[in-house]
Parts: structure tokens; C-alpha cells; sequence
């Protein structure tokens, strides 16, 4: 069994309140210092040209509060998530919470930065951090290819393992709160997600198509004279907000993989390859498979099946 232990480090935000402004240099260099991630203390990681007032402070106050309270309900609602191991696996991760972040993302292991917004309510920040939690475990699920693939997807056979994984580890990750989140779209059509920005286009038939279309091209096209190429900007290609490929492909695989076989289907990604994860939809019901099925990667006979 996967145990996962959260703690939430909000020093930043009380510095926020207690200052009313942004963290200093000095402030943030001792932050880095204490979580030992020195290498991060001479980068600016704060928008410090968003206002930052009364109402501002508040609204992160509140936000900071509702996390609290809720945080043992979050890391128990992402562990019927986590996949079944041989032994038991103890991870614990610090949440730490940075006022208008500029990223979220985790410089080492059980570390991860966590950007508050002012604009976002505390329900979608809420369920932002339970799809960040599942990409805090990933790497414990990952094969040794897989870990090699993403440190270092140096040929293109790596980098194309490396884009399957990260549609895998997206897709659970979002289907995680999916219900929850389609729920809260559906009850307030006029807001601006600041964290999901991609939740008006889930469950979005054109949306997708286009992205398994275009995902399909981009592992039909990476090759020897051009994957380097690819290797600095296919974040920003999978990511892209106009249409964020890894968000609706990863969701809508992973939401078709659970009505064909099951939740624990989905889940059972212990030290397993993503490819397993991409056949498993290949042997759903779905029709819009075939927009990605029938790429010459998926066809091949590298691809095991």
C-alpha cells in the first residue's frame, strides 16, 4: 500500500499578511535555504507586479484555511487513486504555498511549490493540490525506463516514452477530481478557472480529436534529425493553453478506460510501462480511439501490445 502524508508549509503567505507584500529576496533566500533547494533562491518565482492588497490577502488567507481544513479529507480522496504495491511504500510531501507563483512544480522529491491566486476560489485550489499530490507518487510507480526517460529523453525512442507518460500521469492525475470538477463548471459557467484552464474544453469531442490528431503527428514525426529539436519546447507543445494536449487526451483516455474496465484497470500502474495505459484504451469502445490508434507509432511492432 502507497501512504501518503501532507503537510502544508504556509510560512510565505503569513509573510504576506503579516508584511502586505510579496516575500523580500532575503525572505525567499532563507525559504530556499531551510528546504534545502539553494539553487532556486537567486530565481524569481513570485509575480511581483500583481497587486497585492487588502482584498488580495484575504482571499489567500481564506484559501490557505480551507486547505487546512480539508487536507486530510484531500489525501484521502487521492489514495483511492494510488495503484497496489508488493510492500508498503511510507511518502511524505510538504506543500509549500507561494503567494502568485509564477509555476507549480516540484524541485526535489517531497517538495512541491504550490502557487496561491488571489483570483482562483479555494474549491478549485483545493482540487488543483489532490491532482498535484498524484504527480508527487508518480515517480514511485515509474519503471527504470521511465525514470530514464525523464531525467534525460536523449534519442527519440525516449522522448516519445517520455510524451506517453506524461499523458498517463495527466490523465489519472485529472481524473482524480474529474466528477468534482465537472460538477463545479457546470454550477458556475461564468468562472475563469485560473488552475483547470483547460475544464471548458474536457469532455469537448472537437477539442480532442484535434489533440489526438496533433499528439499522433508529433510521435509520428520525431526521428533521429529532429528530435532534438522537439526536446526543448515539448512542454510548451503538449501544454499549450489554445489547446493542452497531455490535459485532454490524458482525461478522456483515462475516463474511457475506467467505463470500459474498471477503476482498478486505471490504477494499476505499479512499475508498469505507460504503454499499458495506451492499450488499455485501444481495447475500449471509444470512437474517437482512432485518431490516435492508427498512428504509425501505435502500429508498430515496438509498441508492444
Amino acid at each position: 500500500m502507497l501512504k501518503l502524508d501532507v503537510s502544508l508549509d504556509a510560512s510565505l503567505i503569513n509573510f504576506v499578511e503579516n508584511h502586505k507584500k510579496q516575500p523580500t529576496e532575503l525572505e525567499w533566500f532563507e525559504y530556499c535555504k531551510a528546504n534545502e533547494i539553494p539553487y532556486l533562491a537567486n530565481q524569481s518565482l513570485f509575480d511581483e507586479e500583481k497587486k497585492l492588497g487588502s482584498y488580495e490577502i484575504e482571499s489567500l488567507s481564506r484559501t490557505v484555511k480551507y486547505l487546512e481544513v480539508h487536507l486530510e479529507d484531500s489525501v484521502k480522496h487521492i489514495a483511492q487513486f494510488f495503484p497496489d504495491t508488493p510492500k508498503d511504500i511510507d511518502h511524505h510531501l510538504k506543500i509549500g504555498l507561494l503567494p502568485y507563483g509564477k509555476k507549480n512544480f516540484g524541485p526535489k522529491s517531497s517538495l512541491q511549490l504550490f502557487s496561491l491566486f488571489p483570483e482562483a476560489t479555494p474549491v478549485e485550489t483545493y482540487l488543483f493540490l489532490i491532482h498535484i499530490y498524484y504527480h508527487e507518487i508518480s515517480f514511485i510507480n515509474y519503471t527504470d525506463f521511465c525514470k530514464e526517460c525523464s531525467v534525460s529523453p536523449d534519442t527519440p525512442e525516449k522522448l516519445k516514452h517520455f510524451i506517453i507518460n506524461l499523458i498517463q500521469n495527466e490523465g489519472i492525475g485529472n481524473f482524480a477530481v474529474l466528477e468534482s470538477l465537472i460538477e463545479y463548471r457546470e454550477q458556475n459557467s461564468s468562472y475563469d478557472f485560473k488552475y483547470f484552464s483547460y475544464a471548458s474544453m474536457i469532455r469537448d469531442e472537437v477539442s480532442i480529436v484535434q489533440s489526438m490528431s496533433l499528439l499522433r503527428q508529433i510521435l509520428d514525426t520525431v526521428n533521429e534529425s529532429n528530435y532534438a529539436n522537439y526536446q526543448g519546447k515539448i512542454n510548451l507543445i503538449l501544454k499549450n493553453k489554445r489547446l493542452p494536449i497531455i490535459n485532454l487526451v490524458g482525461t478522456h483516455m483515462a475516463e474511457s478506460i475506467v467505463a470500459t474496465h474498471g477503476l482498478d484497470a486505471l490504477r494499476n500502474v505499479y512499475k508498469r510501462s505507460p504503454k499499458e495505459f495506451f492499450n488499455l484504451y485501444f481495447d475500449t469502445k471509444d470512437p474517437l480511439k482512432e485518431h490516435l490508434s492508427k498512428g504509425e507509432y501505435f502500429l508498430n511492432s515496438t509498441f508492444s501490445k
